[in-house]
């Protein structure tokens, strides 16, 4: 196991024992991206599929991390991977639920309507160009861009959820290219 992965390991693992809150986001919609360089393409696929783990490290602010991939189903191209890590905070409501019981009185207070904005980063690869059925021209970039959502508790642990992203990505493969995606999910959230 290389020392970088082991070093990541770590980290999440670390970060999972101190979360006061966690909650899983599974989303599913439209990825786009254009990229321009040595070599020039763009994609629309409408079935991205995003996966989100969320720590909460306060009633208002959370960190998040996350992967993607927006694979053609009819070619089974990943035209779009990503793994990334990222901040998040909540505003106009709070994002965690919260529980609080004393002798004979249990107080839960959870939060029907929530809204959020964040940044996150990671690496992505992305299908510039296919070259026929087999060939592509592929670019490896670190991405980075800032999002926002809003979801609706729909009982104690299932809320439903919209989320809108953008990123911009700096290759560093050798075929190095500038990108900018855009995405439109929608899902479900499940509260821990």
């Amino acid at each position: 196991m290389s020392a970088k992965l082991l070093f990541v390991l770590v980290f999440l693992f670390s970060t999972m024992s101190y979360a006061d809150d966690t909650q899983l986001h599974v989303r599913m919609g439209l990825l786009s991206g254009k990229y321009t360089g040595p070599e020039n393409g763009q994609f629309n696929i409408p079935n991205a599929f995003d996966l989100e783990y969320e720590s909460f490290k306060a009633n208002n602010r959370s960190l998040l991390f996350r992967g993607i991939i927006a694979m053609e189903l009819k070619t089974s191209k990943p035209f779009y991977t990503y793994f990334g890590s990222g901040y998040r905070w909540y505003f106009a409501s709070k994002g965690m639920q919260v529980e609080r019981a004393d002798e004979h009185v249990v107080v839960t207070a959870v939060p029907r309507a929530r809204y959020y904005f964040g940044v996150d980063v990671g690496i992505s690869q992305a299908i510039i160009r296919s070259l026929g059925r087999v060939l592509q021209v592929v670019s490896t970039m670190v991405d980075i861009g800032p999002h926002v959502g809003a979801s609706y508790q729909i009982d104690r642990r299932l809320a439903l959820e919209i989320h809108l992203g953008i990123t911009s990505g700096q290759g560093f493969s050798s075929i190095s290219v500038i990108g900018f995606s855009t995405r439109v999910l929608g899902g479900l959230v499940y509260h821990f």
